[in-house]
């Protein structure tokens, strides 16, 4: 089973427009680190590995695997959190009062064995092409000015085009969770141009672009999906968030 979650907003989307009013940028990453590699370091810095929490003792940590058994345990050398409510979490699974999902990245402050937790990745992966869309899910956000970003990487060595039908690269879709009615697309009233258009990744190589919008939508719960619209790729980006 898995529990009730909305993850206290921001997603990641990758977006390529033309005649928009809103916002668009590029920003770059912080070192990606496994567990392991991230022990006794200090600064800010991406950690990837096996997340894996139990709240009723306030454990919450991010592990180089998951050892066999059933819930699962954190295989050490591990990373401890700061500041994650694990209701707050999309993508997670449950039983027994322990909470884990696998290959999650978390952003944040590194101090020795522990991080200030800033912003939370979730990865949808397309093995035919080697190319992973990740969403960001910050622990904050303003709904006054709310940032989407989405990355896709190559995590192949050879090069993969991608194909575009148009100007357009994602989309953020907000749906309510009780009716499924969609409430708010980033796309929406976005002029793109329709000509297709090939874009080349090399090999490692990351795109991201950082998407400003404002929200104008009530406090609450809310479904999410992080639309990724070139071919090949990998499939949406599911998540909740919390808008507050």
């Amino acid at each position: 089973m898995r529990p009730s979650v909305g993850a206290v907003l921001a997603l990641v989307l990758l977006a390529s427009a033309c005649g928009s009013v809103r916002d668009q940028a590029g920003a770059r990453g912080a070192p990606l680190l496994t567990p392991e590699e991230a022990q006794n370091k200090s600064g800010v810095a991406s950690v990837q590995g096996f997340f894996w929490a139990r709240p009723g003792d306030g454990q919450y940590r991010l592990c180089s695997t998951s050892l066999e058994s059933f819930p699962p345990q954190c295989g050490e050398p591990a990373i401890d959190l700061d500041m994650v409510d694990v209701t707050q979490l999309a993508g997670v699974d449950f039983n027994q009062n322990v909470f884990w999902a696998d290959e999650v990245r978390i952003s944040g402050l590194l101090r020795g064995n522990r991080m200030e937790v800033q912003s939370i990745e979730l990865n949808s992966y397309d093995a035919s092409s080697g190319l992973s869309f990740r969403v960001q899910v910050p622990l904050e956000a303003d709904k006054e000015g709310t940032s989407w970003v989405a990355l896709l990487t190559n995590s192949g060595s050879d090069p993969v085009e991608v194909t575009f039908p148009s100007g357009q690269s994602a989309d953020v879709i907000l749906t309510d969770p009780d009716s499924g009615t969609e409430v708010y697309r980033w796309s929406e009233g976005m002029v793109f141009t329709q000509a297709e258009r090939i874009q080349s990744l090399s090999g490692g190589q990351t795109d991201r672009i950082v998407l400003t919008a404002p929200l104008d939508l009530s406090s609450g719960l809310y479904d999410l999906r992080g639309v990724f619209s070139g071919s090949p790729g990998p499939a949406s980006a599911i998540g909740r968030v919390v808008i507050n």
